[in-house]
């Protein structure tokens, strides 16, 4: 290959490249969900570095396998299902959580505090969360499966049975998120509920109606 053929090859290459990216940027701020790229944890300039934990958990409870996060009504706490697999079994082993003493359903504020816990011997194994507009936690449960549903105090609770054992997660949609979608994992089905008695909590980037 002659240095001037060689040279135009580098020069074409040069051009897709450069047109990927332009691509690449296009598709990043197009669509319906735009996105864009952002700095975070993986780039040490987000609130907090990988490796360094953000949730603070009572006592000298160690980090158990999270089932599930969502946001408080408040907008400033934080739910989460935190798993009973470290009660004095190995780590990284599950525990189920009938059977511990630890609560799996967390509260925490910005800052990674507990504020609120309950579920200890609730059910077997929570698996997913959600939030809905009165601020009751919905669980998916396996083992009992269904939904439960416990108010934010914990003092409330009623479970919703499936016939499915492995009921993995549950989420609101619709215009007036009312429809209670819910996955159940061992049918590998995805079944709604059009009428669920307490609507979803709005998150502050959902749009109040569906783009026309």
């Amino acid at each position: 290959m002659n240095s001037k053929a060689g040279k135009t090859i580098v020069q074409a290459l040069g051009i897709v490249l450069a047109l990927a990216l332009t691509l690449g940027e296009v598709n990043a701020q197009s669509g319906r969900n735009p996105w864009r790229p952002a700095d975070g944890l993986q780039a040490g300039t987000g609130p907090g570095l990988i490796g360094q934990p953000w949730a603070k958990l009572p006592g000298d409870r160690a980090m158990g396998s999270p089932g599930g996060v969502h946001i408080d009504n408040d907008g400033e706490h934080l739910w989460a299902i935190v798993r009973c697999g470290n009660d004095g079994t190995p780590r990284g082993s599950q525990t189920y959580c009938d059977q511990s003493d630890l609560d799996p359903i967390l509260k925490f504020d910005p800052d990674g505090n507990v504020v609120t816990e309950f579920g200890s011997r609730m059910f077997a194994w929570p698996h997913g969360l959600h939030v809905d507009g009165d601020g009751n936690i919905l669980v998916a449960t396996i083992i009992n499966g269904g939904i439960t549903s416990i108010s934010p105090d914990g003092a409330t609770v009623w479970h919703e049975p499936l016939p499915d054992r492995v009921t993995t997660n549950a989420c609101f949609a619709g215009p007036d998120l009312r429809t209670l979608y819910v996955t159940m994992g061992s049918m590998g089905q995805l079944v709604a509920f059009d009428d669920w008695p307490v609507p979803g909590h709005r998150l502050n980037f959902q749009a109040e109606s569906a783009p026309a």
